[in-house]
């Protein structure tokens, strides 16, 4: 009796004359069916058009359609081969029918066997054996960051009856992940506010480049590449996206697992709303592939002016690729390996400044991981990315022709170019929907802490190499043969070859030497590898001696129950610093935190502000209408408000004829709402935003403090002019009673004593000595703390770059960064 399963169902077939008819009986030829309508499909796609053969649907039905015909083959052959053996067996040729009993049997095992995965496995690695050199601000970092209630674990991911796929906004909390992004960031970098932690991750990438202390500069540009891996089709052939408003369409690939629109909504909430990048100044996409008008609509809603990037439409809000004029990446095989030996790679890539690489947990057949390396397949600008696949160790998805360790891996080319992963200020796996290979859906997961739920996870490092070597360790764990016998593709023997090379060059092929620029120049280690120590407790070499390790550190750190992030704040300060202040942002507060609520306490601070603001909202039967707090009074001429709706999170406090006095930032806001107590930070980059700093005054008779707001040298002319706020902690200093010395990098320009003259509130020089050989003509106004200087007929030899400046006067002695030309 032969018995099949379809799901949990089993249906068994009875032998005939024993139990009736045979039920199901179409069941038997299902494989033969599937498989020759794989093949009629790959045909009728490919043969007028062979550029499909790349598309996904085709690289699935390929292997189906090759093993019908290795089954038919099987199946013919093993029919002719026992007829032969049964002639000669009837002829008493018995070694002669005995052979073809023997081939009958090779042709029925080659026909039953075709469907079985053939994965060459891996043989075990040593664990903590770390390689390479560690990167980032706290070297090997990686942050695991993770939360089942990101997800719905009741998502089926089907359009029938109801549309219920993974990225609808349904299923993701967009509160719970906006937190995630927040503690990440913070955890990567060991600060304690969004806008700090960004700030230490662009100074920290422009110093290993060599641009100085300096972090993001309106005007450069940031490029957000993602994994919409789906969103394929080009010209006039979209077989999974409508051509007409790209919206998904609703077929067997519906809800690919993918990089997802949730995610990078909280980075371009971190990026323009924490840290103040312009909007302008951020491309978002997947350059081989096009923008789905559920991610679109739900970025562009907030974030209109950000420049959304598609493979070639110019319409509906998308800007098309430009290819750059030259080749620009040139692959270290030199043709020995790939089938080209160069690509053009967008100028929303080359032209960028940073890059933020967001890429997919996910298996695939062809690398056995698709992380952030393989992300940038779809860096390039032709139709497809299969050129490359010669360069993994299962190109065509089938043979596994280049498994093994010490061959070409062009991901260490990918990792290492100066446009991709040279360029990548952060690297970020999303792991909110783990998927079992390239092209297929998200899938539960066995492992802890996942249990049989989604993965609810979001990995990121500065270290590409570690954050890379962390997520295969998590994905090698949950894909195994035991676990998922079609999708153990991490499995295969070589799939981290590329990590052992990306880490160190002293594992590169002997004929192999990595130049992705063709330059000269080969690239060094680009981060560290290793494997954690076991899957139960997941730990690296800077786990187990935080002191002396060298390799990976794994941090899993504990969502803050009391988690407030502050994306917008205004301070505008009259008389007697009596001014307003607004602060709008998000928090994360449980419901149960509202029951038995009384009031709502606020209090703003600063490191030398003279008294705390502090307001008190009460809470009555009355305070929440349709699920909305709003309360605004005014008392002692002093007014106050305070929004908040818990279904998002957001909240708005406004406090307006208060003393601001010594106000400076960061800004904290500390909010209690019965069992929560949570504090949000502002720096310079959200107070009043990079237009308008927060007022200097404030500051005035409190703390010397120096903000300086332009500085030029006019080489040839040897000038040098500076503007700049000043407040003195001593109010009634007189600068006609003291020198004035300017310090540029390590030159010092001396205003002799007697050089200011008062007058009125001012003091004002013109023409005054300055070194015995130079002029200066500047004023200071210490109520309205402005500071001008113009220093002209005198050398500057300050060198290009962040330098230092420096302004001295009485007990006044502050500097701060410039940047010269």
């Amino acid at each position: 009796m032969v018995t099949f399963f379809s799901g949990k169902k089993r249906i068994s077939s009875a032998c005939p004359g024993t139990a009736g008819p045979v039920k199901h009986r179409w069941l038997f030829w299902l494989p033969s069916i599937t498989g020759f309508a794989a093949l009629v499909w790959f045909l009728i796609r490919v043969i007028p058009k062979p550029s499909r053969a790349t598309y996904p649907c085709q690289r699935v039905a390929f292997p189906l359609a090759s093993g019908f015909i290795i089954w038919l083959m099987g199946l013919a052959g093993s029919v002719v081969t026992f007829r032969k053996a049964r002639r000669n067996f009837l002829r008493a040729r018995y070694v002669v029918g005995i052979m073809f009993v023997s081939l009958s049997v090779s042709f029925i095992w080659m026909a039953m066997s075709h469907t079985a995965p053939k994965i060459v496995l891996a043989a075990p690695q040593p664990v903590n054996a770390p390689m390479g050199t560690a990167q980032g601000i706290c070297p090997g970092r990686v942050v695991w960051v993770h939360d089942a209630n990101a997800t719905n674990e009741d998502c089926n991911n089907t359009y029938t009856p109801v549309e219920d796929g993974w990225f609808l906004p349904k299923n993701n909390n967009q509160v719970v992940i906006d937190k995630m992004v927040s503690q990440m960031i913070r955890s990567l970098t060991g600060e304690n506010s969004d806008e700090a932690a960004w700030d230490a991750l662009f100074k920290n990438f422009n110093k290993t480049k060599g641009r100085g202390n300096a972090g993001y500069i309106p005007g450069q540009k940031i490029m957000i590449k993602t994994n919409f891996t789906s969103a394929w089709g080009w010209g006039s052939d979209y077989p999974n996206i409508n051509s007409t408003d790209y919206s998904i369409v609703k077929n067997s690939w519906y809800g690919t697992a993918e990089t997802s629109p949730q995610v990078v909504l909280a980075f371009l909430r971190q990026l323009v709303n924490v840290y103040g990048v312009r909007q302008q100044d951020i491309y978002i996409g997947d350059p081989l592939k096009h923008f789905y008008k559920h991610v679109y609509n739900l970025l562009h809603a907030e974030f209109p002016n950000v420049i959304y990037i598609d493979h070639q439409s110019k319409t509906m809000g998308r800007t098309p690729i430009v290819p750059s004029a030259t080749q620009v990446i040139f692959y270290s095989d030199r043709g020995t390996i790939l089938s080209v030996r160069s690509d053009y790679l967008p100028t929303c890539i080359t032209e960028a400044n940073y890059m933020i690489n967001i890429a997919s947990l996910k298996g695939h057949a062809c690398a056995g991981i698709t992380l952030c390396a393989k992300n940038h397949f779809g860096s390039q600008c032709r139709e497809d990315a299969t050129h490359l696949h010669q360069g993994l160790v299962n190109p065509d998805g089938t043979s596994q022709s280049r498994t093994g360790m010490g061959l070409y891996r062009v991901q260490v080319d990918l990792m290492g170019h100066k446009f991709l992963g040279g360029n990548t200020v952060l690297n970020v796996v999303d792991g909110l929907w783990g998927g079992p290979e390239s092209i297929k859906k998200p899938a539960k997961w066995l492992m802890a802490p996942f249990n049989n739920d989604y993965t609810s996870s979001i990995f990121a490092s500065q270290d590409q190499v570690a954050l890379e070597s962390v997520c295969f360790d998590f994905l090698k764990t949950e894909y195994t043969q035991a676990n998922n016998p079609t999708d153990y593709w991490p499995q295969m023997d070589g799939v981290d070859d590329y990590l052992h090379q990306a880490a160190d060059p002293n594992n590169w092929p002997v004929d192999i030497d990595y130049d992705p620029e063709n330059d000269g120049t080969l690239i060094g280690s680009l981060g560290v590898h290793e494997h954690w120590n076991d899957a139960d407790n997941k730990q690296y070499t800077r786990n187990l001696d935080p002191v002396n390790g060298q390799g990976i550190e794994l941090v899993n750190p504990v969502l803050d129950h009391y988690w407030v992030s502050i994306t917008k704040c205004t301070v505008s300060a009259g008389k007697n610093n009596i001014g307003t202040i607004s602060i709008s942002g998000v928090m994360d507060v449980n419901a149960n935190n509202l029951n038995d609520v009384n009031s709502f306490t606020i209090t703003v601070d600063s490191n030398n502000m003279r008294s705390p603001c502090t307001k008190i909202f009460p809470v009555d039967g009355n305070s929440f209408k349709k699920g909305k707090y709003s309360y605004a009074r005014t008392e002692n001429r002093s007014k106050k408000s305070f929004k908040y709706v818990p279904a998002t999170g957001k909240f708005s406090f406004i406090a307006k004829n208060i003393d601001l006095s010594g106000l400076s930032c960061p800004v904290t806001m500390r909010i209690t709402i019965g069992d929560f107590a949570g504090a949000g930070h502002a720096g310079e980059r959200i107070v009043n935003g990079l237009r308008k700093p927060i007022p200097i005054k404030l500051m005035l008779g409190i703390k010397n403090t120096l903000r300086i707001d332009s500085c030029k040298v006019t080489k040839g002319k040897d000038k040098l002019s500076i503007k700049a706020a000043i407040a003195v902690e001593h109010a009634d200093v007189n600068l006609a009673d003291v020198n004035v010395a300017v310090t540029l990098d390590s030159q010092t320009f001396t205003i002799p004593t007697g050089s200011f003259i008062a007058k009125k509130t001012k003091f004002v020089c013109k023409n005054a000595d300055v070194n015995k050989v130079g002029l200066a003509t500047g004023t200071f106004d210490a109520n309205n703390c402005s500071f001008t200087l113009t220093i002209k007929e005198t050398s500057v030899t300050a060198s290009s770059g962040y330098v230092n400046l420096g302004i001295k006067f009485a007990d006044f002695n502050e500097s701060g960064l410039v940047y010269l030309p």
